[in-house]
């Protein structure tokens, strides 16, 4: 009796098997998902921080430039 039902079981404990593995892998996918979207985000938050540093920095040469133009045409304007 007890091999009979094995075989009655066996397809039905395999489906099981296979149903429970293919959960595992879809969890294991989404949290691998997940992690990547998080470094995604991340990756974008800190090249968004960097461009405004990247701004800032060419706003303050470009007033450095202005002004050494004012003293260069300042100088050149003194000496004609």
């Amino acid at each position: 009796m007890g091999r009979v039902l094995r075989k009655i079981l066996r397809p039905v404990t395999t489906r099981i098997d296979h149903r429970a593995e293919k959960a595992a892998e879809r969890a294991v996918q989404g949290r691998a998902t997940a992690a990547f979207e998080g470094a995604v985000d991340e990756l974008r938050l800190r090249n968004a921080r960097g461009l405004d540093e990247l701004y800032d920095a060419l706003t303050e040469v470009r007033a450095e430039l202005a002004a050494a133009r004012a003293e260069i045409e300042g100088l050149r304007g003194g000496a004609g």
